[in-house]
């Protein structure tokens, strides 16, 4: 199975504002020429494992039950695009810059206690995508309205726990299914 380690965003008031801009992203193009992240799969990926076979999700599991945070609270703001603003191919979500360290030490105790499990993340960069571009014509159109919602404030998302997913490839793009859920317990 590919494996990953996400912090859902499921703050309403966020959502709502990420489906306006998702909306707006969607009356740029042609139908079909990009795809928005559905609204329950929006999440910041906080390590991303890649293919593991059953026992070495449950090693992972086991180890990531032993990571200990107190909730807290961050705001999702900015967007951006990969692999650059200027050629964008996926819109992203931003978190305002405590959010971002708070985001950063929470993924980096997930990277602790994972080990060498998957390959290097480097720097860490809280984003959650939002969008898919499929057609690279639209280019110029999505960077010009990525450029205009660098400041957007979307809301606050309170941070109280991470899962494990797994991600299976399916027609309308991946499909995350819960392995385990660990929520935050004072250190």
């Amino acid at each position: 199975m590919r494996a990953f380690v996400a912090v859902d965003v499921d703050g309403g008031e966020a959502l709502d504002a990420i489906g306006r801009v998702q909306e707006g992203l969607e009356n740029l193009g042609e139908e079909g020429s990009g795809r928005a992240a559905g609204r329950g799969s929006i999440h910041f990926t906080l390590k991303f494992i890649g293919e593991v076979g059953g026992g070495e999700a449950a090693a992972a599991g086991k180890a990531l039950e032993g990571v200990r945070f107190e909730p807290f609270a961050v705001h999702l703001a900015g967007v951006g695009a990969f692999p650059s603003a200027s050629r964008p191919r996926a819109v992203w979500a931003g978190v305002d810059e405590d959010g971002g360290r708070r985001l950063a030490a929470l993924a980096a105790d997930v990277g602790r206690a994972l080990g060498p499990a998957g390959p290097a993340a480097g720097e860490f960069r809280p984003h959650a995508t939002i969008y898919r571009i499929r057609d690279a014509r639209r280019a110029g159109d999505v960077a010009g309205y990525v450029r205009g919602l660098r400041g957007a404030r979307f809301g606050p998302q309170r941070i109280g726990r991470f899962k494990l997913r797994r991600s299976a490839p399916g027609p309308g793009g991946a499909v995350h299914t819960d392995v385990l859920s660990v929520g935050a317990r004072a250190a």
